[in-house]
């Protein structure tokens, strides 16, 4: 007779498993505190009973029945009290297993370190050096994820690197502005230690605005979303004609922006299209409307055509993740006038963004 081996689990695994087991635990010891809290309820309410029927002369509940309401009350409020420790316990063993933060994090770790191989994601911190010869980094999101309606989240997680002293250590800075050039605002400070053979870095990460590849977002978007985005758009132009030494740019009244060579203004956002999938896929068209002019207030002439500014900041606008609206998947000059007599042009821009709606 053959008898079948079962494959150990993997620490990830068997704290899944526990945690389960832990989950089903709590529900019914939250059923238990709320079954003996109506019965401290009923205690209470019988003890009052007693008195009230005393006070208005019903001679019919004797003093044993008092002493043993008393009693019955107390020890109701006993057990109650013994149950909410007892469902505290449980609640505080139940650990987070989502490592959806930690997913989003994981490929700037890799992209700006990719001679060290894979990162690995995980709720768990590693506890030894995977393989003696060769370093290892893995990203680890002990806590949940806070998420906000319109797709974004924020949270704190851990980015562990094992190596051997030969190895450099990773370089927080860089996988700052990688993430920041799709969006992802992250703050990161680290620590070394060493454990005997080998050198642990820890880098702590606070995630202060983070989105998936593909969004999930609860809300529908809106033409003030729209308008955001082209404002957005129009402050993204202005800033890039701004050289070195020219003063930081200003915000009109009004809503526009002026740097050293042009005044721009976003006249309008526009939701064209939101279509969803039977899967739940969201693609969700907006129209950002743009004009600039120089104006008295500019100083000096621009380096290049505007017009060549803003079609490098469309071009750079995929992956980019706007509030409400998703991720961008596709961006274009929808359409590019001439100046005016007054010397303004105009230019539309449409852009789709990919997000999920469950």
């Amino acid at each position: 007779m053959t008898v079948k081996k079962t494959a150990a689990l993997t620490p990830e695994a068997s704290a899944i498993e526990q945690n389960e087991a832990a989950k089903a635990a709590l529900i019914t010891a939250d059923e238990k505190v709320q079954t003996l809290s109506l019965a401290v309820d009923a205690a209470d309410l019988g003890v009052d009973d007693i008195t009230d029927s005393w006070d208005a002369g019903d001679e019919t509940a004797s003093a044993a029945d008092f002493s043993l309401a008393q009693i019955e009350f107390k020890r109701a409020t006993a057990l109650y009290e013994a149950a909410q420790r007892s469902a505290q316990a449980i609640e505080k063993s139940v650990i987070n297993t989502d490592t959806t933060l930690a997913a989003v994090v994981a490929p700037y770790v890799k992209m700006t370190h990719h001679d060290y191989g894979d990162v690995g994601v995980s709720f768990l911190f590693p506890k030894d050096m995977p393989d003696p010869n060769h370093p290892y980094v893995t990203v680890v999101q002990s806590q949940p994820v806070k998420t906000g309606h319109g797709g974004s989240m924020s949270g704190v997680l851990d980015i562990v690197f094992t190596r051997r002293e030969m190895h450099r250590e990773l370089d927080p800075r860089k996988i700052e502005l990688a993430a920041l050039k799709n969006g992802v605002s992250l703050s990161i400070t680290s620590r070394t230690r060493v454990e005997g053979d080998h050198v642990v870095d820890l880098l702590h990460v606070i995630a202060n605005s983070a989105h998936a590849a593909v969004p999930v977002i609860y809300i529908n978007p809106s033409k003030a979303m729209a308008g955001r985005f082209a404002q957005g758009l129009a402050c993204a132009l202005c800033q890039a004609t701004r050289s070195t030494t020219d003063p930081a740019i200003q915000m009109l009244q009004g809503g526009g922006y002026r740097s050293a060579v042009v005044s721009v203004e976003a006249t309008n956002g526009a939701i064209l299209h939101n279509d969803t999938d039977a899967s739940g896929k969201r693609l969700t068209t907006v129209e950002a409307s743009l004009k600039w002019a120089s104006d008295a207030g500019c100083v000096r002439k621009p380096q290049h055509p505007i017009d060549t500014y803003l079609r490098r900041i469309v071009s750079d606008q995929a992956g980019i993740f706007a509030e409400g609206l998703g991720v961008v998947i596709d961006a274009k000059i929808e359409h590019l006038g001439f100046p005016n007599p007054l010397g303004e042009t105009e230019a539309k821009v449409r852009v789709v963004f990919a997000s999920a709606s469950r």
